[in-house]
């Protein structure tokens, strides 16, 4: 298993981690080579995007007064709110709305969540909520989650949901064998992200 290393830089010398931005180091970066801090953000934002790319649909979403606590901080109770808009728009996207497997008969409640709050966003910030379907069995669906703010640039949290496919009375549900063409619609979305 290759370890991956990373360099924590700051201003223009790798020092202290004062703008908390990490980079991978591998053969087309290391500390030894002359580069001037420009030179890093541009080959880490390349990074960045090659990343994003990897995620399947993009949601928009703008912080909300609502949403923010007395600080101006978007709350953390927000996140699992922003991640079900992004899955949603993600399976209308994939050619069916959720109301429609729903009425198939198939309800996907979540059996797990994670969060990981990387930076702060704030009362106006417009975020993008990337998601992609990464792993799919005839009962089980999980998703993976990037939170970025474009302007300033930053990742501002990652996560994971998981959702049991079963009917309204809780029974799983085999979707491959008795809804193929709605796991089929799951499947594409997979090998679309894999080519």
């Amino acid at each position: 298993m290759k370890t991956i290393e990373f360099i924590c830089i700051s201003g223009g010398s790798y020092g202290r981690c004062a703008k908390k931005r990490f980079v991978q180091k591998d053969t087309l970066f290391s500390a030894r080579k002359n580069w001037t801090y420009q030179d890093i953000l541009l080959y880490t934002d390349k990074i960045d995007r090659e990343r994003r790319d990897d995620f399947m649909y993009t949601s928009k979403i703008t912080v909300r007064y609502a949403e923010t606590d007395q600080m101006g901080i978007a709350h953390h109770s927000n996140y699992p709110v922003w991640f079900e808009v992004a899955r949603t728009d993600f399976i209308k996207a994939s050619g069916i709305s959720y109301s429609e497997v729903e009425k198939a008969g198939i309800i996907t409640p979540l059996t797990g969540l994670t969060v990981k709050y990387r930076q702060a966003a704030f009362y106006e910030d417009e975020l993008f909520v990337h998601i992609k379907l990464t792993r799919l069995t005839p009962v089980r669906l999980e998703f993976s989650y990037e939170v970025i703010r474009e302007t300033p640039y930053a990742v501002i949290a990652t996560g994971t949901t998981s959702h049991g496919m079963v009917s309204k009375n809780l029974v799983p549900v085999n979707v491959k064998k008795e809804h193929p063409e709605i796991y089929r619609m799951f499947e594409e979305s997979m090998d679309k992200e894999r080519s």
